[in-house]
């Protein structure tokens, strides 16, 4: 097994070496060039063009008339991209409510309508809107990786470009998951991404706060940088996301939608979004026939492998009610919530390494995706912050503990290339990972707080 362990940091590293020399650069801008070209011009195509026309020349009043289910003009290809569109023109300029007017609710707060007005506004101007979309999620993508290699160097040193290139390379299959369909998670992950260099770092702390106070503000789930910040006692940070969560979802809605229509939003999304959420988890705001295949989550697990549901594939080893199956989905999120709050507190010291922040902040996106009933494969982008701890340990610190870790990054390429089909999905394969990556965190944080940790010099957790 060690020798399996070895073989495989060695290979990190010699990938590393190669995509740092001339033809290693020249060949990853090519493949990135060529995959990001074919998945975005496919999703502009899905976003933007029907796939049938009803009429001889469709005409609409506004986005949210296009791609419902009622659209008597053109049938659609499937496109997040056009959902948030009708979102952020219902929200702002129509006048609608997103969660009881519109046919698939989605759980974004109100802010979330706000950020993305400027992509619908350019709605009249075909393929604009879904361009200049996917010209900010490649920035983002590309930004994510690049503050993801470098938690480990001071502000302004020179950048290890294999480092960046392999992490671009592991991430590459997730980034083009959320990309084709028009999903919004890269806004989430370039914050994350920018404030886990930060907070790494023990720099900026306000500003990494706000950072993922803006995340927060998007998606609820990113709050958990929130409990992990009191847990570690990071005021500062703390602070940050605070204040940035409260002017980006009370301030700002309030002063662009006016503050009663905000109130009345707010209690929309807590009618029917949080309110059925919590009584009967996922399946309380999400409809879609092709969900239940690819949730992720560990509820979802114990729903596909002790509930048989009418109409799907036999899976079951037992027969139990919903209502027990949704039980066992809370308790599991309780106790990986409660485990990790504990595994945070007691792990408080006062001096501490680069390399323990970077990999205890590795954690919480893995606990995101354990905690939340909603999991799917393009959430799994934030395994982004695990990845490159693992890398950059590996190849930079030489941590012969990393080193042990590192055949999980095969694995981790290995379902996310091969196991991409729906009925392979239902197996759960990124679950198991997700839990491989937080054992392996979890190992490295324990090997960290039990020694001093031999990684000495002019940057902490630096040899």
């Amino acid at each position: 097994m060690r020798i399996a362990q070895q073989a495989v940091a060695r290979l990190i590293e010699r990938a590393a070496g190669i995509l740092e020399s001339r033809r290693g650069r020249r060949a990853l801008w090519a493949y990135v060039t060529c995959t990001f070209a074919v998945a975005g011009v496919w999703s502009v195509i899905r976003a933007e063009l029907p796939r049938r026309k009803l009429v001889e020349k469709p005409v609409y009043a506004s986005p949210v008339e296009i791609g419902e289910r009622q659209d008597s003009q053109s049938v659609w290809l499937p496109s997040e991209f056009r959902g948030y569109r009708q979102v952020a023109w219902g929200t702002v300029v129509t006048g609608i409510d997103p969660y009881a007017d519109l046919e698939q609710i989605r759980a974004y707060t109100p802010f979330f309508a706000i950020v993305f007005l400027p992509f619908a506004a350019l709605w009249q101007i075909r393929f604009a809107g879904s361009a200049l979309y996917l010209l900010v999620n490649v920035s983002f993508a590309l930004m994510s990786c690049w503050c993801a290699s470098r938690w480990l160097r001071r502000p302004g040193e020179e950048e290890r470009f294999g480092v960046f290139a392999l992490i671009l390379i592991l991430l590459s299959p997730l980034l083009l998951d959320v990309m084709m369909p028009g999903e919004s998670d890269l806004l989430v992950l370039f914050p994350v991404s920018l404030a886990f260099l930060f907070l790494a770092q023990g720099r900026r702390e306000f500003g990494a706060g706000a950072l993922l106070g803006f995340a927060a503000s998007l998606k609820l789930i990113p709050a958990l940088f929130a409990v992990y910040l009191l847990c570690r006692r990071q005021w500062r940070a703390a602070s940050g996301m605070v204040a940035v969560g409260v002017f980006c979802s009370v301030i700002l809605p309030a002063a662009v939608l006016g503050p009663a229509r905000a109130w009345e939003l707010y209690n929309s999304w807590y009618r029917h979004v949080l309110a059925p959420y919590a009584v009967e988890g996922e399946s309380g705001i999400v409809r879609s026939p092709t969900y239940a295949p690819t949730n992720q989550s560990p509820g979802a697990a114990v729903g596909r492998y002790f509930a048989q549901r009418p109409g799907e594939r036999a899976l079951a080893f037992a027969a139990l009610s919903p209502g027990t199956v949704g039980q066992i989905a809370h308790a599991i999120g309780v106790l990986v919530g409660a485990g990790l709050v504990a595994f945070w507190t007691l792990s408080f010291r006062r001096e501490e390494t680069a390399a323990k922040r970077a990999v205890l902040l590795a954690t919480v996106p893995l606990g995101m995706l354990l905690m939340s009933q909603v999991s799917l494969v393009t959430h799994h982008v934030l395994f982004l912050l695990p990845i490159a701890v693992l890398v950059v340990r590996t190849v930079d610190l030489q941590d012969a503990w990393a080193r042990r870790w590192a055949w999980v990054l095969p694995v981790y390429m290995l379902v996310f290339l091969a196991m991409r089909f729906r009925a392979v999905k239902v197996y759960t394969p990124f679950l198991a990972v997700t839990v491989l990556f937080l054992v392996a965190c979890i190992a490295l944080a324990v090997r960290e707080l039990g020694s001093a940790t031999t990684q000495q010099g002019p940057v902490e957790g630096r040899p």
